[in-house]
């Protein structure tokens, strides 16, 4: 049943093939990569039921009919636009709003909010990392839909003066911690075990001291250290998740608040992952090296660098001016004999005829 279902859907002519693709888009526009992923999945169930993989007619090229129909959908993709990166501003606001909000229905997750923007800036965390994927789901089945754990209170480490601090410590105890390190069990690249260690730092937006309050707010509600960072407990005791789409709101919001639009920031362009992004990127113009960047975000490839948005004026700063500098610009290669000959003869007759000595 597999073959037939596999022979079926690739012998189709191109336009029944797009339409099949655009059916699975639920009437939202389907791009080449959304088309891929389809593709890829389909490949993988027949391979895995002991057939051929009949997507492709080589490991890196697909059979010529789907790769019409992707070549297609790609050149009428939109271009890409990735969030941009925020500055250290965004969620040091985030915080401050938290820290200082007097809506007692709503101050512990605005506390929240603010302590997990400063951690997912700081520590480069994707924002699947820090948030549930559903309001209050506690069903196993909701929880496991990608490869990317949240962290949980018992991933986190403090120290102080090289001695571990129990997560179980009075909050100030906590905030007294000179380092953190975080731990996560498995992430979106596959990769399990890796940690992330920051020092703290005297200010009110250390990320180190943002864990400790998110820490103590957890364990003076619960001793499960399994309970996930992303969690807060409103003032009758009742127990909330922070969902993605939280971070993504109070990253636009910030940014409004900021009167961020004459700096370029919209909310249309900035989102919960231009936290992540934000890190990266004050890490890149604070004259941290790549590989540094890239093993803080625990990035497996050079992905990353799509996080390092060029259009950041820094980058441009004062090349026009270098540029402007009068510098001799003199050819090197290597000019056979034949080439000086008729080099030197052309340029003896262009002379002879601007100065009206040579006839034709």
């Amino acid at each position: 049943m597999m073959t037939d279902v596999g022979s079926n859907y690739v012998h189709k002519p191109e336009n029944q093939l797009h339409q099949s693709i655009g059916r699975c888009g639920k009437r939202k526009r389907v791009t080449a990569q959304t088309a891929q992923v389809g593709l890829r999945a389909i490949g993988k169930t027949i391979s895995l039921a002991g057939k051929p993989n009949p997507i492709h007619s080589s490991p890196n090229r697909y059979i010529e009919p789907i790769h019409q129909v992707i070549e297609g959908m790609r050149r009428q993709d939109p271009a890409p636009q990735p969030k941009l990166a925020v500055p250290p501003t965004v969620p040091t606001h985030l915080m401050r709003v938290g820290q200082y909000s007097t809506n007692n229905n709503n101050a512990t997750k605005l506390q929240a909010i603010g302590d997990m923007s400063v951690v997912a800036f700081y520590f480069l965390l994707r924002v699947g990392e820090h948030t549930h994927r559903t309001k209050n789901s506690t069903k196993k089945s909701r929880r496991n839909l990608t490869r990317t754990q949240q962290f949980r209170v018992g991933d986190i480490t403090f120290r102080r003066h090289g001695k571990v601090i129990s997560n179980t410590a009075d909050i100030r105890t906590l905030l007294s911690a000179d380092e953190a390190t975080m731990c996560i069990s498995n992430q979106k690249n596959g990769k399990k075990g890796q940690s992330i260690h920051h020092e703290a730092f005297d200010g009110e937006d250390c990320p180190v001291k943002a864990l400790a309050r998110r820490v103590a707010h957890i364990m003076s509600h619960t001793n499960n250290a399994r309970t996930m960072l992303g969690t807060f407990f409103d003032n009758g005791g009742k127990q909330h998740h922070l969902v993605s789409n939280d971070m993504n709101q109070a990253v636009k919001r910030a940014v409004l608040e900021l009167n961020m639009h004459s700096q370029g920031f919209t909310n249309k362009n900035v989102g919960s992952h231009s936290l992540r992004a934000g890190g990266a990127m004050a890490m890149k113009l604070n004259g941290i090296d790549r590989d540094t960047i890239k093993k803080k975000g625990r990035w497996s490839s050079d992905t990353f660098l799509m996080c390092i948005h060029e259009q950041t004026a820094h980058f441009s700063a004062g090349i026009a001016k270098k540029m402007s500098t009068r510098l001799p610009f003199r050819n090197v290669a290597p000019v056979r004999l034949s080439e000086q000959h008729t080099t030197a003869h052309s340029t003896q007759h262009s002379a002879l005829k601007n100065h009206g000595t040579l006839t034709t």
